[in-house]
Formats: structure tokens, C-alpha cells, sequence
């Protein structure tokens, strides 16, 4: 990662940082790096203080930012085969659950610190996004289903969603329904300890799309059905319940009816 060269007798250190993992390719005989070691390289460089810049200057003036960043994008291109390689050829793993929860909360962190930075890392975030994906599929068994998504995710979810919301909300008349799902993504996001979990988010995307579904016939009392039928258990949806009781309770002359 760093190298000295010699300039008027004087040992002036290099900063280079290379992918970690394009150099192990093809017929690499030295101790191969893992997936999870890259990543946590990677972690710990973005992770540090202000990022990779200090007082608005570039931190490492002989590295371009793009040549950094499109290392980093090549290795996590590369994690997928990678990990797979890994699995079949690396006797060093001996808990597969453990290491991909370990390689996913390293993926999820790294993508947590480009997303606070700046849009030059958007490119970057949606490659994070793929890779999970990949994992979450071929290693569905090993998945934290129960882990945060990113924050990245939870935004671009967040924002897919508005605009549907949006169109609902007129569709129903301003129906309270509709405020149960602004509900469970707007306070998620404003509130970053209430995380969404990649099992609470697959739950929400089912129910959106399952409304989206009924496009053409939607009804309050169809949204309703649905939320019942899954168990949806939002403050908001239960305050709505509790004002139909209140409603129907109202029409009754005495206590025994």
C-alpha cells in the first residue's frame, strides 16, 4: 500500500493504494488477501477522521481521487467471484455464516461512509447495492435478513416511494392508510437509530407492491384488507382501526348494544 523513493538523499514516502484484489488474478502465487481483509482496508481508509480530505484539500495529493475511486470500484466488481473463489479454493474459512455476515456489515459500513461524503460516490454506492444483492442470493442461508440496510438503499427506497404515496394519497382521498406507509420510511429515515431491516424492507416493497398491483380498482377498504391479511402493525395503522371502533361504537344507544 505505501512505497519510499529517494529524492537529494532524502526518503520520501509514497502513498499508493491499488485495488487489493485485481493483482491476485490469473496465476497470483503470493498470499492472497480475502475479500473480507480487502474491504476492511478499504473500511478503515474512508473511515478515518474527515474521510480522505483534511481543511478541503485532498489528503493524498499524489493519488487522483478518480484513480482511487475506481480501485475501490474494481474491487468490490471483483468481491462477487471473489468471495466465490474463496469458498471453493480458501481452507482458512471455517464458519461460511460467519464470514459473509462479516463481509456484509463491512460492505454495508463502507457504503454508510461514501454516502455521508459526496455524489461522486453514487456509482460506487450502486455497485455496493449489486454486490449485496449477489450475496443475498447465492448466500441467502449465511444473510443477516435481520441486519440495517444502507443508508443508500433506505434513501433511494424512500425516494422510489414518494411520488407513489404521492399518487395514492390522492387516489384515496387523503385516506389516513396511506400516512401508516409514509409512516414506517419517513420516520425510518429521519430518525437514523430507527433502522430498517433488509426483512422489515422486503415486508414494505411486498405490501407497495401489492397496492400498486390493485392500481386501477384501489379502495380504502382493499389497502385495509391487506394491511389485516400481513399483519401490518404500525402506530399509525392501529390508530386508524381504533377510530372505525370509535366510529361504529359512536351509532349505539346503550352500553349493552
Amino acid at each position: 500500500m505505501k512505497s519510499e523513493v529517494k529524492s537529494n538523499a532524502i526518503t520520501v514516502e509514497k502513498v499508493v493504494i491499488k485495488s487489493f484484489l485485481v493483482s491476485q488474478e490469473a496465476n497470483y502465487s503470493g498470499i492472497k488477501i480475502t475479500v473480507q481483509q480487502a474491504l476492511c482496508k478499504w473500511y478503515n481508509l474512508f473511515n478515518q477522521g474527515k474521510h480522505l480530505k483534511h481543511a478541503n484539500d485532498w489528503l493524498f495529493p499524489e493519488i487522483p481521487p478518480e484513480d482511487l475511486l475506481s480501485n475501490l470500484q474494481t474491487d468490490i466488481e471483483l468481491a462477487p467471484s471473489a468471495l466465490m473463489d474463496e469458498f471453493i479454493t480458501h481452507s482458512v474459512i471455517l464458519d461460511k455464516e460467519q464470514y459473509i455476515r462479516l463481509v456484509q456489515a463491512l460492505l454495508i459500513n463502507l457504503s454508510d461512509c461514501l454516502f455521508l461524503m459526496e455524489d461522486d460516490y453514487k456509482d460506487i454506492c450502486n455497485q455496493i447495492e449489486n454486490t449485496l444483492q449477489f450475496i443475498g442470493n447465492l448466500f441467502y442461508q449465511q444473510f443477516d435478513t435481520d441486519s440495517r440496510i444502507t443508508k443508500f438503499c433506505l434513501y433511494q427506497f424512500c425516494e422510489c416511494s414518494k411520488l407513489k404515496l404521492d399518487y395514492w394519497q390522492i387516489k384515496l382521498d387523503d385516506s389516513p392508510l396511506i400516512d401508516t406507509l409514509k409512516e414506517c420510511l419517513e420516520d425510518k429515515f429521519v430518525l437514523p437509530e430507527k433502522n430498517i431491516t433488509y426483512k422489515k424492507a422486503n415486508y414494505l416493497k411486498y405490501l407497495l407492491q401489492e397496492i400498486e398491483s390493485a392500481t386501477s380498482v384501489i379502495s380504502e377498504n382493499y389497502v385495509r384488507e391487506l394491511f389485516v391479511y400481513n399483519n401490518f402493525n404500525s402506530d399509525c395503522f392501529i390508530n386508524y382501526e381504533i377510530e372505525l371502533i370509535k366510529t361504529e361504537t359512536a351509532k349505539f344507544q346503550i352500553n349493552q348494544e
